[in-house]
């Protein structure tokens, strides 16, 4: 008897706490900033700085507002002897649910939100 009523203990539990109202999945896609200042570029050049270790970067005055992609590549004093980077650039995404923007660093999906207006890329 003991035992049963453990079992039902533990069940209404996990199924009270199982089933909890649960966020739903964001349904992010790409997106292009409305505007860009100097405000919102500061903004960005520290987050991308923060998520690449600190490194100082420069963005362009029309960044993230024809194309959802952003790519870091290293400075011309740090190319190698070449005269061509060989390593890949940083890949950041611009993204929106509708309501609020982030940017997703690229492969591992690493989102930061931003205080910035943005909308929806027009899919080509």
């Amino acid at each position: 008897m003991k035992a049963s009523v453990l079992l039902l203990v533990c069940l209404v539990t996990t199924i009270t706490f199982g089933c909890e109202s649960q966020p739903a999945a964001l349904v992010l896609q790409p997106a292009l900033l409305i505007e860009v200042n100097p405000q919102i570029r500061a903004e960005l050049q520290e987050l991308v700085s923060a998520a690449i270790g600190g490194i100082s970067v420069t963005l362009g005055p029309d960044v993230l507002t024809k194309d959802s992609l952003l790519l870091i590549e290293r400075s011309s004093r740090q190319m190698r002897i070449t005269g061509r980077e060989m390593q890949r650039p940083v890949k950041f995404q611009l993204l929106t649910d509708g309501k609020k923007c982030w940017l997703e660093r690229l492969p591992n999906g690493a989102l930061r939100e931003l205080q910035v207006s943005c909308r929806a890329a027009r899919a080509f």
